[in-house]
């Protein structure tokens, strides 16, 4: 899988996907939410607290969108992709990809990274949290954070 995030340009992200069975390019809005801090919330949320739910992108491209559902399948990752022609509309599956957390999380974390070290104004885009960039490496860097992080969701279960 592929991620690019473009410059930014008064509020609107180029953003490209590929992976082996489709791409998928198109324009996001920062308004009314930021995807790059809903997408860094994501992985957070399906990586290390191991969630076994659904966690949700919305990359508005006003008044349509596409939404990103991250969830967990044991130790793989599951990205599903739905459009809506608006944030109430019926959404319609554009498509769905299993793979390991290096297959999926690594090229979006990549794509955050990359777009952090961009240089363009806070008119353009808003500047993404230290924080949120610090919290992603340690994810990546972490291995109790991924199969480990499972292990436990599961024993704690049981």
């Amino acid at each position: 899988m592929k991620v690019e995030f473009g410059e930014p340009n008064h509020g609107w992200l180029p953003v490209r996907i590929e992976t082996t069975d489709f791409e998928l390019a198109f324009e996001a809005s920062d308004v009314p939410l930021n995807p790059i801090s809903q997408l860094a919330a994501a992985l957070r949320l399906v990586v290390a607290d191991a969630i076994l739910g659904e966690t949700l992108v919305w990359w508005h491209l006003e008044p349509s969108g596409y939404y990103f559902s991250f969830a967990r399948l044991n130790e793989q990752l599951e990205l599903t992709i739905w459009y809506a022609e608006n944030d109430r509309a019926a959404r319609s599956l554009h498509s769905r990809t299993v793979g390991s957390m290096d297959d999926i999380m690594l090229p979006f974390y990549r794509a955050i990274k990359r777009f952090a070290s961009y240089e363009y104004n806070e008119s353009d885009w808003p500047q993404l949290e230290p924080g949120e960039i610090r919290w992603l490496r340690q994810v990546v860097k972490n291995p109790l954070s991924w199969s480990s992080a499972y292990q436990w969701q599961s024993g704690a279960r049981n």
